[in-house]
């Protein structure tokens, strides 16, 4: 299934991240120096998902938690290549 974060996927969210962080962040830019890790700080993780709403009302990009059997086991976004609202 796919649907979008909510803080309420936190805990699941920090678990999968920190199990593959090594594999993910060599594809990921790197986060600005004082930036809080939203696997680790369940704020910074909330600040994330509101700004992954706004992408979404926006129609500029679109994130989803993949979950098998209720489980969350990643994440796939839809970006806007083109940066001109269309995806």
């Amino acid at each position: 299934m796919l649907r979008p974060l909510t803080e309420a996927d936190f805990d699941a969210y920090g678990e999968v991240r920190r199990r593959n962080g090594e594999w993910l962040t060599a594809w990921e830019p790197t986060r600005p120096a004082g930036t809080s890790d939203p696997a680790l700080d369940r704020t910074a993780f909330r600040q994330r998902c509101v700004a992954r709403e706004r992408e979404r009302a926006g129609g500029h990009a679109y994130s989803f938690g993949v979950f098998v059997d209720s489980a969350f086991v990643g994440e796939v976004n839809l970006n806007d290549p083109n940066n001109d609202g269309k995806l």
